[in-house]
């Protein structure tokens, strides 16, 4: 639950994130706010996303999911 990630954390995230398809697993995406943030400044992906939930799927896991194209 950090707010943001030092420098280099960031870089490497969004390394990954731009380079490698991405698979979560019962993420609401609510109170990871520095890694939402990382996700979607990562916006040159080249693999597929997906965003498994438990029962209802929060607002924000919707929202990231349509930005980074992926599906729930």
């Amino acid at each position: 639950e950090l707010s943001s990630y030092d420098n280099r954390m960031d870089t490497l995230l969004k390394f990954v994130f731009e380079n490698f398809g991405l698979i979560t697993c019962g993420w609401s995406a609510k109170w990871d706010t520095a890694l939402v943030e990382t996700l979607k400044a990562s916006n040159k992906f080249r693999y597929s996303n997906f965003f498994t939930h438990v029962d209802q799927s929060s607002e924000e896991l919707e929202e990231l999911a349509k930005y980074r194209a992926g599906r729930l």
